[in-house]
């Protein structure tokens, strides 16, 4: 199961590449299992994986020689492609990968691990510490990260849903400010949605800090790694000639940044500034190429890291049986978590149902439709003020409004329904096309008011991001979206849009898993279009990435709050 059917890698790319290989390098090893191995290591890349591993004892979806791992193995060694100077693959403890992606990622991890060896600004000034002592509960684990802030210039804070990243967080930068109050300090995430959840997340935590701080607090800038680094068709102004005015960053969904990001994040970032990273490793590795944050936690380099790398186990917020079946995809195999599935208590949040895969489950229609009933009635209730202020793109001040706009986002955080698929069956396409029917490629102007969008690209001009969601008010000429953007004073603000002014816009009932990323929504429907559960077929579960299933599952799982529901094809009979 690919993230998007549309990264899938064409086998004439995979059948070119392999020959190109062969004429650069010619080779008496074994053709079949070299050319699997191409083809492998190909749709790693589209799933943002540079390095396939040669110990997994069950095949990937891809191969078709006989004899995996051995031969394959067996025949790289053979092939000569490992020792050449120019040879773009390169093997180490019998982990396979490209050669550039590779030089990329050590680099990255280099300079990582030479900055953590560093000693921040902080360290070097006097502080009172009673003045600085936490006045907050903190477990061991937390009472470690408080103290690396002052320790070291890099820090590697991860954990799962409900650990206290975000009140461990929001007492490292207090620390930081008590100790230094005009601390240069930046707040940064991968995408829109979740830079915005940081935002909100840090400040609706600080209500016990003193006055002073607080208010430093609220002007912290909080954007997209791409608006910190001022993204462009040419690739970053930010870089080492005209570098980030920044003390500490702190960078929180890291398993959603890749190489190229990264680089351009050191690159951008003064030497002396100190760089916090924060993340779960068990979610989706990035779209791009490279998961930095997956290999930065490897355990060779969190032995080098050390003290550096802390890792928050205990769980704060009770999830009910969500908790437990992420834990059980975290630590188990994948069967034991399908095993579970089946076996569901009536009392437990999250359900399994059971539907012909062709057809879309009436009962989540039936929950689309009335969220949207509900959206239209928030609208219809608020017409005279929508109207009122009508005068996009300005950012609205007006009570009001700010109201309805509170209510509308509380309304679509109550439910999100996301595919592993964005076409084919149970896709998010799929989804559209029973809800919209003929009008979804007709595009916004004829979808219904209510219909909650999500923005395709970054435009910045706009104070929008890739991924950010949105609402459809209003109809023909008078039509507009509305969503809410960060001001350049660091406050969240509805602003009014004409749908002219996106160059990408799409419907939102449903997302991919992948979209979803840095979210939470009350209640998640999953669609799995994917039937491997049923029963024990070896064979079939043996061809799966199973690694990447789990962590799409991990992920999708993660994002509800207080409700899953899990829908899967029915058991065909023979």
């Amino acid at each position: 199961m690919n993230k998007e059917n549309t990264h899938q890698i064409k086998p004439e790319l995979k059948n070119a590449l392999a020959k190109v290989l062969l004429e650069r390098i010619p080779t008496s090893a074994s053709q079949p299992h070299l050319q699997d191995l191409i083809n492998i290591l190909l749709e790693s890349l589209s799933r943002g994986e540079i390095y396939i591993s040669l110990d997994e004892s069950k095949p990937p979806t891809e191969v078709k020689a006989p004899g995996w791992p051995t031969e394959h193995l067996r025949a790289i060694k053979q092939s000569g492609w490992l020792e050449q100077s120019t040879s773009p693959i390169i093997l180490e403890n019998n982990r396979l990968g490209w050669y550039r992606w590779d030089y990329e990622m050590k680099g990255i991890i280099k300079d990582l691990i030479k900055k953590s060896n560093q000693r921040p600004k902080l360290a070097i000034i006097e502080v009172d510490k009673d003045a600085i002592k936490s006045t907050v509960k903190l477990n061991s684990e937390q009472l470690l990260a408080l103290e690396s802030i002052t320790s070291h210039n890099l820090v590697l804070l991860s954990g799962g849903p409900g650990t206290g990243k975000t009140s461990t967080i929001v007492e490292m930068l207090r620390k930081s400010l008590s100790i230094d109050l005009e601390l240069r300090i930046g707040l940064a995430a991968p995408t829109g949605k979740a830079t915005r959840r940081l935002q909100e997340s840090l400040q609706s935590s600080i209500e016990e800090l003193n006055p002073q701080v607080k208010d430093k607090f609220y002007r912290i800038p909080c954007l997209t790694l791409h608006r910190w680094l001022k993204a462009n068709e040419r690739g970053f102004s930010k870089n080492e000639t005209n570098q980030l005015d920044l003390d500490l960053l702190v960078i929180d969904e890291m398993s959603m940044v890749d190489i190229s990001l990264m680089r351009g994040v050191l690159n951008a970032l003064p030497k002396q500034s100190q760089l916090v990273l924060v993340g779960d490793p068990n979610q989706l590795p990035p779209v791009g190429s490279g998961a930095v944050w997956n290999e930065l936690l490897k355990s060779q380099n969190q032995e080098i890291l050390g003290s550096s790398r802390i890792n928050l186990s205990k769980v704060y917020r009770n999830r009910g049986q969500i908790a437990l079946l992420a834990k059980m995809i975290r630590e188990d195999s994948f069967n034991v978590f399908w095993n579970q599935i089946q076996n569901l208590p009536l009392s437990s949040n999250v359900k399994s149902h059971s539907q012909k895969k062709n057809s879309m489950p009436s009962f989540l229609l039936e929950k689309l439709k009335a969220k949207q009933a509900e959206i239209q009635k928030i609208l219809s209730n608020s017409l005279e003020t929508l109207n009122t202020v009508n005068t996009y793109p300005a950012t609205i001040n007006n009570p009001e409004f700010d109201n309805t706009i509170k209510k509308l986002l509380k309304t679509l955080e109550e439910l999100a329904v996301l595919c592993p698929r964005r076409f084919g069956l149970w896709s998010v396409e799929h989804v559209h096309q029973a809800l919209l029917g003929n009008s979804l490629e007709e595009g916004v102007m004829h979808w219904p008011e209510g219909t909650p969008v999500i923005c395709g690209e970054n435009q910045q001009e706009l104070g929008l991001s890739n991924g950010d969601i949105g609402v459809i008010f209003g109809s023909n000429n008078e039509r507009r979206l509305i969503f809410r953007v960060i001001t350049e004073k660091q406050t969240l603000e509805p602003k009014l849009i004409h749908p002219s002014r996106l160059r990408k816009v799409d419907p939102a009932y449903a997302l991919t898993i992948h979209k979803s990323q840095g979210s939470e929504v009350n209640d998640v429907v999953l669609l799995w279009p994917d039937d491997s559960y049923i029963c024990d077929q070896q064979i079939k579960q043996d061809k799966r990435n199973e690694n990447y299933d789990k962590s799409l599952m991990y992920t999708a799982l993660t994002r509800a709050k207080n409700k899953f529901d899990l829908i899967l094809p029915e058991a065909q009979s023979n």
